[in-house]
């Protein structure tokens, strides 16, 4: 589970043990505007770097390895039954590798907000999920554009963000209402290797709320990330 806590710091969540919680550069709870955030869970040298706007926030040592499981993938929420994001979401992507610093600069940059645009971007590798959420309704599946099909049922997402992130996303209210998910699979489940996340998101209250996870309900057996 990828959030961000009470007080306004990034955490992670990974086969139960929590890094990141209450310590971090920025407190997220203030940015009255959109964000670029990511985390990139690096195994082999047990840390979890987490960046803001394309810059490091901090870095954790973290040693747990994610425990598969049946669970779905969820976007908007910590659990499937807590930590409801109240807020936007935009551009949202998954990778089973580590994203280099520059990689990261790269996707906080490739989006020109002036503008509402795409700029090129130089990532050349491809996620294994990208949520562009650049439908413009107010319900339906959001498709995965990374080719791997893991497309998004909408469980009553607001509309489209008119002015938003490249007149694109969507608005979640936060509660037991509002969410996306996508059934489990494989590319969602790391195992001892490495992986990152990363989106933009713009929060209207933040209270220990999720961005992106893969955690069915808090018991050892459903613990993955």
């Amino acid at each position: 589970s990828f959030g961000i806590d009470s007080l306004g710091a990034m955490f992670v969540i990974v086969a139960g043990t929590t890094y990141g919680v209450g310590s971090g550069s920025t407190d997220l709870q203030t940015l009255d505007r959109w964000f670029h955030v990511a985390i990139v869970y690096d195994a082999p040298n047990d840390v979890a770097i987490f960046y803001l706007d394309g810059n490091v926030d901090k870095i954790i040592a973290a040693t747990a390895t994610p425990a598969g499981n049946a669970s779905d993938f969820h976007l908007g929420s910590r659990t499937a039954i807590t930590g409801y994001w109240d807020g936007q979401i935009f551009d949202a992507a998954i990778w089973n590798s580590a994203l280099t610093p520059l990689q990261i600069k790269s996707l906080a940059l490739g989006v020109d907000l002036s503008s509402k645009s795409f700029r090129p971007s130089d990532l050349s590798t491809i996620p294994t999920a990208y949520w562009k959420m650049n439908e413009g309704v107010a319900s339906g599946a959001r498709a995965d554009s990374s080719g791997n099909g893991h497309n998004l049922a909408d469980n009553n997402s607001d509309t489209k963000v008119s002015n938003g992130m490249c007149d694109a996303g969507v608005k979640l209210a936060g509660n037991a209402s509002a969410w996306l998910d996508v059934a489990d699979h494989d590319d969602f489940s790391f195992g001892n290797g490495d992986f990152s996340i990363g989106g933009w998101f713009k929060s209207d209250n933040i209270d220990n709320d999720g961005m992106m996870s893969k955690w069915q309900t808090p018991s050892v057996s459903q613990l993955e990330w």
